[in-house]
């Protein structure tokens, strides 16, 4: 068998013979016509799935877009036209379709701390559409219907509205070969190096994501995302490193501050128009509703909706309708529901029902509360139970129920959006200052050591600039 660095040179020399790794600009290679009519009919259905574009400083998109093309340009596709989008969205992603179009989500661009880790995420994506990586999925993908046939690592939900939440595995795509990420990896350790960049950033951004990932709760296989959907990080960090070491450094054009003065003032975390999640605790800012989910439930925010998973397959689903007819309140329950209750909630009307549907063989509970939380609004809780766990979660649902109300003046507080500040370490300050200044909901001092790239415990010296997470109006 043969070693490693036997391994990681055949891989890099096979790139080099595939025309994907381009040692001089200038090149004159077109994407390929199918590449280009892909992307441009799932460009706008992806950026829906996920909600919007992120509509922040034009400054930093501007830079997301230079960055992108120095990359880019050291491809054989350097002289397309490329598509670079940041997506409104706190998880930490990045993916790609063909014919150049490359996403980076809101919460990955906070989670870089320099130029050149930034670089990294666009060069492995970029990567992906010059290899066509996105298109031998496609080709593996047993049924698309009209989904996207999307290159990335932890795609997005699909926006459909069935009753469960979507995952990653609900968009039927197959997922990139071990072979497809090494050689990703390797190109954009090669495009890095072309633009001046620090190879090394691959390594630290996959150290970062598997950080990020243990902090939230979502250290497993299906909730990893950015850049690790496949191999094992440590697998693909180990070549990486080899790689990296081989080539050097190369010319440094990284410039920190740079990087730190485009990122002030991204949005951190949930919006506040799309829903905040706080620890267990959502706040809906545009219709003013806060609830809590139950305790050990994961919260996922989507497009129109938040869901939330437990571990023994329960869900709950919530969601706005508007009452544009004027019709009563159980009018909004399922049909074919039993023992219908009319209560009131927090002063509002509402009305709870059950069914008991079957699908693949397994029952379920399946009960809905709906609210009338505004002249024409109605607020709709769908809580899908398997029936052998039903009894024991009605406590946790009955809460969920009695925690919905409006908001009060505190909760309007509560709700602010977060913002990423930079600010330049002091001779005063201690790490303990420093923490106190983090607004997060959770584990402030974790954060602060993620987001900056510093070991536990270690405070940054005098003169450097950290990145802070603070309410907008501080």
């Amino acid at each position: 068998m043969p070693d490693e660095t036997t391994v990681v040179a055949r891989i890099w020399a096979s790139l080099l013979v595939a025309g994907c790794l381009v040692v001089s600009a200038g090149t004159a290679h077109g994407f390929p016509r199918e590449d280009r009519i892909i992307g441009e009919r799932e460009h706008p259905k992806l950026v829906a799935a996920f909600g919007r574009m992120y509509r922040g400083d034009p400054e930093l998109h501007a830079y997301i877009d230079e960055l992108g093309m120095l990359l880019a340009r050291q491809s054989k596709y350097g002289d397309q036209r490329w598509t670079f989008t940041v997506l409104d969205t706190p998880a930490v992603n990045a993916f790609a379709l063909p014919g150049g179009y490359v996403y980076l989500t809101r919460g990955l661009v906070a989670l870089a701390r320099n130029e050149s880790e930034l670089a990294a995420v666009l060069a492995h994506e970029i990567a992906h559409v010059v290899a066509h990586h996105g298109q031998a999925r496609h080709a593996r993908i047993a049924s698309v219907s009209d989904r996207p046939p999307v290159s990335g690592d932890d795609p997005a939900p699909d926006g459909s509205r069935r009753s469960a939440p979507p995952s990653g595995r609900d968009v039927i795509l197959a997922r990139y070969s071990h072979q497809d990420e090494f050689e990703a990896d390797a190109l954009a350790i090669g495009y890095l190096h072309e633009a001046g960049l620090d190879p090394a950033a691959v390594i630290r951004m996959l150290e970062a994501n598997e950080a990020h990932a243990v902090l939230v709760g979502t250290d497993t296989e299906r909730h990893r995302g950015m850049l690790s959907s496949h191999p094992s990080t440590p697998e693909r960090m180990s070549r990486a490193m080899i790689l990296s070491r081989r080539l050097g450094a190369g010319p440094d054009r990284t410039a920190g501050d740079g990087f730190l003065d485009r990122i002030d003032g991204l949005h951190f975390g949930s919006r506040p128009q799309m829903g905040l999640v706080r620890g267990q605790e959502v706040f809906l800012g545009g219709t003013e509703i806060r609830f809590r989910m139950p305790d050990g439930f994961h919260i996922r925010r989507e497009p129109g909706r938040v869901t939330a998973r437990a571990m023994d397959g329960t869900l709950i689903v919530y969601d706005e309708m508007v009452n544009q007819w004027g019709m009563g309140i159980v009018s909004y329950l399922p049909r074919g529901s039993r023992d219908i209750e009319l209560l009131r909630i927090d002063g509002m009307h509402a009305a709870t029902a059950v069914r008991n549907p079957e699908r693949g063989g397994h029952r379920f509970e399946y009960r809905t509360l709906v609210i009338q939380c505004g002249e024409v609004l109605v607020c709709r809780f769908r809580y899908i139970v398997p029936l052998a766990v039903s009894l024991a979660r009605l406590a946790d649902l009955r809460e969920t129920a009695l925690s919905f109300r409006r908001f009060d003046e505190r909760d309007r507080q509560a709700a602010r959006p977060r913002v990423v500040r930079v600010a330049t370490v002091s001779a005063s300050d201690t790490l303990a200052s420093l923490v106190a200044r983090m607004d997060t909901d959770r584990n402030p001092q974790r954060w602060f050591e993620l987001l900056n790239g510093l070991r536990p415990g270690e405070l940054p010296a005098v003169g450097r600039r950290v990145k802070l997470v603070v309410h907008e109006d501080r």
